[in-house]
């Protein structure tokens, strides 16, 4: 897969269908029917990129104050496809957010999964980091990056939070992957 983006290595502003679920409107990727919460658990959706000039490669961005950061991806993952290429794309998302944390005291990495009323169980793989990571002037110290395989998706999430909030990311996460798999595909 190629990625375009600006010159200067920035992702394109994107803009997602508004779509009602459920007397909710929620943002929806198209391509993947994956839908996107406008808000929940104290976290609110803001910007949204994409990475490929067909808006297939995307992500969502959402915060909870100072005390949270959650970027959701959204990327094609399609037949065939081999284990290793599931593998590389977790690594270096890890790597990425080890880039960010250079001094940490834990590092839990696992095989994991989420039921899902309409996918079934859902496979991937998650890494917790507790670390001091500088956003701007906010210090937090919990990263945590997931990757998921959901039909010919990867969903990755890549969250940065206070241990204080982790909570309530958590909360966040377990109810975006609940009311976010398309029901009709």
């Amino acid at each position: 897969m190629v990625v375009m983006t600006h010159p200067a290595g920035v992702p394109f502003d994107h803009h997602l269908k508004t779509v009602e679920v459920g007397g909710i409107a929620m943002m929806r990727h198209d391509e993947s029917g994956v839908l996107f919460l406008p808000h929940s658990h104290g976290f609110r959706a803001g910007q949204v990129y994409r990475y490929d000039l067909r808006g297939r490669d995307i992500s969502v961005r959402y915060t909870s104050g100072t005390s949270a950061v959650v970027s959701i991806y959204v990327l094609p993952f399609a037949f065939p496809r081999k284990t290793e290429q599931f593998r590389d794309v977790f690594e270096t998302s890890l790597t990425d957010m080890l880039s960010t944390v250079p001094v940490h005291t834990t590092l839990d990495e696992r095989r994991t999964a989420f039921a899902h009323s309409a996918a079934g169980v859902v496979q991937g793989r998650r890494c917790v980091v507790i670390g001091e990571v500088q956003m701007g002037s906010t210090r937090l110290d919990c990263s945590i990056v997931e990757v998921f395989v959901f039909r010919t998706w990867l969903l990755k999430i890549r969250a940065t939070c206070q241990v204080a909030s982790r909570l309530d990311l958590e909360s966040f996460l377990g109810a975006w992957l609940a009311a976010s798999l398309p029901r009709d595909r």
